[in-house]
């Protein structure tokens, strides 16, 4: 698991590097085609993983709750999101993976409540299976930000 936390901690660094080539309004831009903007995918992934390493165990998430419902799955971007959100988000990017490994030698994950990720037909059943998709998730999200990039 030590190798799939560098990872996503990796892509994360090169997201948030990414993200430095743009002003706040290419950020906030949704390219023709696209239903999100840069802006939004930083803070989808952030809440994604808070969403299932957390609350999918029945603890708190380490992030405020209106975070967690203007990025959640099935939202979209509502408002201009400003310089200072996109910097907390940021920090909560690496922030909230250094917490998640500190937790992950604790028994803070132990009641797992078994999830079906729809959009990949696959179930999580543990702690494990979180950080494995999160890495995956974080790597489309990546992805998605790159192919806008040729858009602004």
């Amino acid at each position: 698991m030590n190798t799939t936390l560098a990872l996503i901690r990796a892509t994360r660094k090169k997201f948030i590097e990414f993200t430095e080539a743009f002003t706040i309004e290419q950020l906030n831009q949704i390219p023709t085609g696209f239903n999100n903007n840069i802006a939004w995918h930083l803070g989808h992934i952030m809440v994604s993983q808070q969403l299932l390493s957390y609350k999918l165990t029945g603890n708190p998430c380490l992030v405020s709750d209106t975070l967690l419902e203007k990025y959640r799955h099935g939202t979209k971007p509502e408002s201009f999101i400003n310089e200072a959100e996109i910097e907390e988000i940021k920090h909560y990017l690496l922030a909230n993976i250094d917490q998640l490994e500190a937790d992950l030698q604790t028994d803070k994950f132990d009641q797992f409540k078994t999830y079906n990720i729809a959009t990949y037909n696959f179930t999580l059943n543990n702690i494990k299976d979180v950080v494995t998709l999160v890495s995956n998730h974080d790597g489309l999200h990546y992805g998605y930000c790159m192919a806008m990039r040729k858009l602004l």
